[in-house]
């Protein structure tokens, strides 16, 4: 029996969360030798697909869709072509299939235990987030890519389980629904909110 269509949905509902994020590439806006912090709204994933009965399923998850970007102009980074403040994240894309799995990526922003991400288009991806919105986790910034709440392996697994795989090695079980053109993306029509006018103080 073949494999079955999943479709990662980010899609432009919130949750009652507040992920309190700081901005990236530099998480110092104003110089003071202290990291701003921005109100980042929660938002809602969904992995839509079928049992083997045909019958229509679908999980929740949640993640960080838009986040605060800075990148002094006056001493830019540049891995980035963006300068100045931006409210990074892609506002839509349609439907497509996901064009590649990046095994070996590592999260740059900060630690995570969780590697591997799932390609939207370009330098544009799903990867590990916090694993809590807690405010202990503040740690977190990005440059457009989604991130998603929670145990990225056990997200990567409803995946593969919901296509039918049986593959347990979850690097394997990507690279294995990518191949198989049974994965898709789409990330729905959202404004980019106002992170600057979120600031909220400082860490």
């Amino acid at each position: 029996m073949g494999l079955r269509k999943v479709v990662i949905v980010v899609s432009n509902q919130t949750t009652s969360d507040v992920y309190y994020a700081k901005s990236y590439p530099d998480p110092d806006f104003d110089n003071d030798l202290k990291w701003e912090r921005y109100k980042a709204p929660v938002y809602k994933v969904f992995l839509d697909g079928t049992d083997p009965a045909g019958k229509a399923t679908r999980e929740e998850w949640k993640a960080l869709r838009f986040m605060p970007f800075w990148n002094d102009p006056k001493e830019p980074d540049t891995r980035y072509n963006t300068r100045g403040f931006a409210n990074s994240g892609l506002t839509y894309f349609a439907r497509k299939l996901v064009p590649a799995y990046i095994e070996d990526y590592k999260v740059h922003n900060t630690f995570s235990p969780f590697d591997g991400a799932i390609q939207i288009k370009g330098n544009f991806l799903v990867h590990a987030g916090p694993e809590t919105t807690a405010s202990d986790s503040w740690s977190w910034g990005a440059a457009g890519c989604v991130e998603v709440v929670g145990n990225f392996e056990d997200f990567r697994m409803h995946i593969i389980r919901m296509a039918g795989s049986t593959e347990t090695d979850i690097h394997k079980g990507m690279h294995e629904l990518v191949a198989a053109k049974v994965l898709y993306v789409q990330v729905d029509l959202a404004r980019a909110p106002d992170l600057k006018a979120a600031r909220d103080g400082d860490f």
